[in-house]
């Protein structure tokens, strides 16, 4: 049965965000941030069907970090200098994401230059609507979203800015 009254449903994918300008060294700072991951059936399973079959076998091994290819990384991640890291971006949203938020390194310095990176030039405020949406999608505004993880003395933030492309 299909749900009446609602409107089109947004698509906002967690993308895992590592920028700078040696892409090899981001593969490796990627590799130990997620290699927590690789030990979960969940993604185990998620990764076999969509074309990384070898990498799945690994991790299901006990492999951690080092089941992760870089041609995974590379699907899944935005890692490397600013300008590599905004094609991925588009390509993301070429294939549908509608809101994707952008996921720093684990350590605090790693959040700050990302929101550094990808801050829009023009510090015109961010437009929410009452509902606490960043822009509405008629505005056909790019939004990324970039969450920080709770800090040892610190609090939850979210960041959340208007892609000047």
């Amino acid at each position: 049965m299909k749900a009446t009254g609602l409107g089109k449903v947004d698509i906002t994918v967690g993308i895992p965000t590592y920028v700078g300008d040696d892409v090899k060294q981001q593969r490796e700072v990627a590799r130990g941030n997620l290699a927590v991951f690789t030990g979960f059936p969940f993604f185990q399973r998620l990764f076999r069907p969509s074309g990384f079959g070898p990498e799945a076998d690994r991790m299901e091994k006990g492999g951690g970090g080092a089941a992760l290819s870089d041609r995974l990384l590379d699907a899944v991640c935005l890692l490397g200098p600013l300008a590599r890291c905004r094609e991925q971006l588009a390509a993301f949203r070429a294939a549908g994401t509608d809101l994707p938020i952008l996921m720093p390194s684990v350590d605090v310095d790693g959040a700050r230059a990302l929101i550094k990176a990808f801050r829009r030039l023009n510090s015109a405020p961010l437009r929410v609507d009452g509902k606490g949406r960043a822009e509405s999608r008629a505005s056909r505004t790019p939004t990324t979203s970039c969450s920080v993880p709770r800090v040892e003395g610190g609090s939850d933030r979210e960041w959340r800015e208007t892609d000047s492309g």
